[in-house]
């Protein structure tokens, strides 16, 4: 761990950094932080979190091969080296970063991927990802009594690490987690949404207690077809229909699923974490915009907050309905524009239906663009939404807004930015 300061001097401005690093299970953290020679506050802050050695350690601190995306060739990266200190701190200054406020750069490994480099291998996740394939393609030939003819992991999952196994001309989807809470419960939400008649997808096997594998796993027949947001571009408006009736119907059907005790995302049945509707609404307000209010700015987040306060007599109302939140352009399966099935239920939510409309207009305008927002319209029409409905679930969308700019400042995806910021302020009108 590094604690002194050094000095460098960028554009005739001195400076002084200092380094950081810590381990933790499995993992390290470094920090770079750089001030102003003759300032003390108003520094800005680079942080790393990667995978670490158990023999030498931290990459970044004692030296990793890149890839130069532009023309592939290879350098070594070392924070310690005073060029990479300069070509982050020349960075900051681009994102107007100017020495007299503090600014935090949180994901450092996505600012190298911005500058040029290809870093994602530095993530703890690659390391991880690496040794669980090895570990699936154990637990199908367990399973099947053969190896997989072809095992590959899917790139649409958040909390769990997922892969396509064909065996034998069959395919099966495989899902993972090394935290054995996620999907503790999963088996019996799937049990009791296909006795309410929704499609989901059979299980051939499961273990919630990772006995034989580092992690939880279960083991489900394929859904052919593809998420909705690989269909959708190609989807007339009789096809986006009849998915959008598909979807309601579920979330209808759901209803029936007694009142929850208390408000959010849980297994069905259990006691939700949230007093009210207004606490979730609260936190999501809070942690949406933590990294992009700043592109948003003032004016509009203020617009946000005097529209959310004016919901508040609403918010109070909302009983702790159980909704199939993520049934958005992801978890519906269509192929050829045809609905299929849906997937993916660790959980429910429990509070206001109107919330998975919400996120999926904002993510089909972030992923798609607002030509196919004729779906959410649908949704909106197959709910037989009232006006003050609509505009409430604008409202919504318009929360969920901050999320999405995160991801597409992360993704270099300018135009889904000024999508979304155009968007938003119609949407808070």
């Amino acid at each position: 761990m590094t604690h002194s300061t050094r000095k460098i001097t960028v554009q005739d401005q001195e400076y002084r950094y200092a380094l950081r690093n810590r381990y933790e299970n499995g993992k390290n953290f470094v920090s770079l932080k750089i001030f102003e020679a003759r300032r003390r506050d108003g520094g800005c802050e680079f942080r790393f979190r990667t995978w670490d050695d158990p023999v030498s350690g931290s990459p970044l601190m004692v030296g990793v091969d890149l890839i130069l995306k532009t023309d592939e060739g290879v350098e070594r990266w070392n924070m310690h080296h005073p060029a990479r200190v300069r070509d982050l701190l020349l960075y900051a200054l681009e994102q107007g970063w100017n020495g007299r406020h503090a600014q935090i750069f949180s994901d450092g490994v996505a600012v190298l991927n911005r500058l040029g480099w290809e870093a994602d291998c530095l993530r703890p996740e690659f390391r991880e990802t690496e040794r669980r394939e090895l570990e699936v393609g154990r637990l199908i030939s367990a399973t099947f009594g053969s190896e997989p003819d072809n095992l590959e992991q899917m790139t649409f999952g958040h909390r769990n690490l997922v892969y396509r196994a064909d065996v034998e001309g069959r395919s099966f989807i495989v899902r993972t987690n090394a935290d054995r809470s996620v999907m503790r419960r999963t088996a019996d939400n799937m049990t009791d949404l296909r006795e309410l008649g929704i499609p989901v997808p059979r299980i051939v096997a499961y273990d919630i207690e990772g006995t034989d594998y580092p992690f939880s796993y279960i083991i489900l027949e394929e859904i052919s077809g593809r998420d909705l947001r690989y269909e959708l571009p190609d989807m007339t408006e009789e096809q986006m229909t009849a998915v959008a009736e598909k979807v309601v119907s579920f979330q209808r059907s759901v209803r029936r699923i007694p009142r929850g005790e208390g408000y959010g995302w849980r297994p069905i049945g259990e006691k939700g974490l949230f007093d009210s509707w207004q606490q979730l609404i609260a936190l999501d307000r809070e942690d949406n915009f933590r990294q992009s209010g700043d592109i948003v700015g003032a004016e509009l987040m203020s617009k946000l907050d005097r529209r959310l306060e004016l919901l508040h007599p609403y918010f109070a109302e909302v009983e702790p309905v159980c909704f199939l939140d993520d049934l958005t352009i992801k978890n519906v399966i269509v192929e050829k524009g045809d609905f299929r099935g849906v997937v993916d239920f660790d959980v429910v939510c429990y509070g206001d239906p109107l919330y998975f409309i919400a996120l999926t207009q904002a993510a089909i305008l972030c992923d798609i663009g607002e030509e196919r927002l004729f779906y959410a319209e649908e949704l909106c029409r197959a709910m037989e939404l009232d006006e003050r409905q609509r505009r409430i679930v604008d409202v919504y969308s318009a929360l969920f807004v901050g999320s999405f700019l995160e991801y597409g400042r992360e993704n270099e995806d300018e135009a889904a930015e000024q999508r979304l910021l155009s968007y938003m302020a119609k949407w808070l009108e």
